[in-house]
């Protein structure tokens, strides 16, 4: 899976955002938040929460308030990670959860994210790097946003 989001954060809610939720079963998901109140973005792929199945980085929280942001989240074998405008963050290699085929889910956009979704766009499968990066570019052109 791969998953593209362009937002802006006008501000961070005290009792944590998240921005695009798969919940599936108690405790099985796919859950983007961007950015917690602990100025961290966190993504969880499967049971939560622990090394096999969440990824975080703390991030300075100034260089997102109000600045648009393409945020990439990516699913790739036992390789769980995420990029902001086009450069990696964090990547768990170590990441051997797994959603069921044929799993029924809740999908939910914004739960408590205060900002502005701009573009969603989601792959079944994981892209090549050379692949994100281009989609990167393209979002970056379209929506003005400098890109690494």
């Amino acid at each position: 899976m791969t998953l593209f989001l362009v937002a802006t954060i006008d501000s961070i809610d005290p009792s944590g955002s998240s921005l695009v939720n798969w919940f599936i079963a108690p405790n099985l998901r796919i859950l983007t938040h961007f950015i917690w109140p602990d100025n961290n973005i966190y993504f969880d792929f499967g049971y939560c929460c622990d090394l096999t199945s969440r990824i975080n980085v703390s991030v300075n929280i100034n260089d997102y308030i109000k600045n648009t942001k393409i945020i990439t989240y990516f699913k790739n074998g036992n390789s769980l990670g995420f990029r902001s405008n086009g450069v990696q963050l964090v990547n768990n290699n170590s990441a051997t959860s797994r959603i069921p085929a044929g799993s029924s889910s809740s999908f939910v956009i914004g739960g408590g994210f205060k900002g502005k979704l701009a573009e969603f766009i989601m792959y079944n499968r994981s892209l090549s790097n050379d692949e994100m990066k281009d989609i990167e570019k393209y979002l970056g052109k379209k929506w003005g946003i400098a890109v690494q």
